[in-house]
């Protein structure tokens, strides 16, 4: 009983989630939709994508920290250049960590 619980439970969780990413996906696709010849490929990579979508979201996050990383980097490299235009971004930092 307490199997099904949690197995039943994992799966609401992941159709949800599917679900909701589908639809984020869906809207921007349809936005950045340039050529309708593209149209059948666009919608096979969409429905890949969801279901892969616990392999695919922690990936994204990682380069976005990456990302982030990388642009504190180049800010506080900047800020010792030129410390007098960065002195009041100094709180703006913790923000990024």
């Amino acid at each position: 009983m307490m199997l099904q619980t949690i197995i039943t439970a994992g799966a609401t969780f992941y159709i949800t989630i599917a679900a909701c990413l589908f639809t984020q996906w869906a809207d921007i696709m349809q936005r950045d939709l340039g050529k309708r010849s593209q149209l059948l490929l666009l919608r096979i990579f969409l429905v890949i994508v969801t279901l892969f979508w616990p392999i695919i979201v922690p990936i994204a996050y990682l380069e976005l920290l990456i990302k982030v990383k990388k642009d504190k980097e180049k800010m506080s490299w900047l800020a010792e250049r030129s410390p007098e235009s960065f002195s009041a971004t100094t709180a703006d930092d913790s923000l990024l960590s």
